[in-house]
Order: C-alpha cells, then sequence, then structure tokens
C-alpha cells in the first residue's frame, strides 16, 4: 500500500477467519504500522484509550453476524466458596431459564442445586425459572442464605461499640 502525505510511513495488516466448529470461529487480526513523526504518533496513543470501546462494538458485530441463526448462547454459573462452575451452552431463541440450566449440566454435577429451593437470576438480577433468555445472558443459580444479613450487620455493630 502506497501512503501519500499520511500519518503512516508504513501500514501493513490483515485478518484470517478459521472455522473451528459448526459453532465456533477464530478471528486473527494482524497490523503492523510506523507513524511519519512523533506528534501524530502521541496523539494516536491518546486515542487508544478509546480502542478497548471501538474493539467491544467491533467484536460485538462480528458475533452477531456469525452467529448461527435462530440459537442462542448462553453462559449457567454456580458459585461455591471453594469452586464456580461456569458452562456455557447453546439453546434455541426463546430458551427459558430452566432450559438454560437443565442442558447446562449443573443438575447432575451438582446435587444439592434445587431448583425448587434455589433463587436464580440473570446478571445479578433475579430471575424466574420461566424467564426467556437473551444471546449473552449469564443465568445464575444462587445459594440459600447461611445466615440472616440484618442479625450479621447488628452483631458487627455490637462488636465495633465494645471495642
Amino acid at each position: 500500500m502506497n501512503l501519500v502525505d499520511g500519518p503512516f510511513k508504513k501500514l501493513i495488516g490483515g485478518w484470517k477467519f478459521t472455522p473451528l466448529s459448526q459453532e465456533a470461529c477464530r478471528i486473527e487480526f494482524h497490523l503492523d504500522f510506523e507513524f511519519t513523526n512523533k506528534l501524530i504518533e502521541l496523539a494516536f496513543v491518546a486515542c487508544l484509550k478509546s480502542w478497548r470501546l471501538i474493539w467491544s462494538r467491533l467484536l460485538r458485530f462480528v458475533r452477531k453476524r456469525f452467529t448461527v441463526p435462530g440459537k442462542i448462547a448462553v453462559e449457567v454459573a454456580y458459585a461455591l466458596p471453594e469452586k464456580q462452575y461456569l458452562q456455557r451452552v447453546t439453546l434455541q431463541e426463546g430458551a427459558t431459564v430452566e432450559e438454560a440450566i437443565r442442558a447446562s449440566g449443573l443438575l447432575e454435577l451438582r446435587t444439592d442445586i434445587d431448583l425448587t429451593k434455589n433463587k436464580v437470576g440473570i446478571y445479578s438480577r433475579p430471575a424466574k425459572l420461566s424467564d426467556s433468555v437473551h444471546d449473552g445472558d449469564r443465568v445464575e443459580i444462587y445459594r440459600p442464605l447461611i445466615a440472616d444479613p440484618k442479625e450479621l450487620r447488628r452483631q458487627r455493630a455490637e462488636k465495633s461499640a465494645n471495642k
């Protein structure tokens, strides 16, 4: 590429698309460049602070563009003090929270999970088992509380007052 009166002395780049499976692919980007002067380089470095936003929007576009029609990808999370489970599942559009949990296999892995007792949510917001999930959602299975938060605060307040 010949660059005339531009900010770059050299600009070489490209991308490579590699299908991994029916539902996944790898996209690799490569960009190599040199600036014509230091002032332009400093200005460009300042712009890199907003690069994360641009990159995340580009990835969101690519993910939407290359997803399987009628399918959504959802994560199901269950956290214990010593271990965290995070399963990624692919479901039909319109699937429910309960279907996502069942598809994740966590009910078989963890027999302590009881969907009639454990509360669930999507990104820390309470949800019902019948709520529908959307592409990119993280379904969370919550453990029951072992102590009353009000009681714990009261005990801490008494403890600090006694000091």
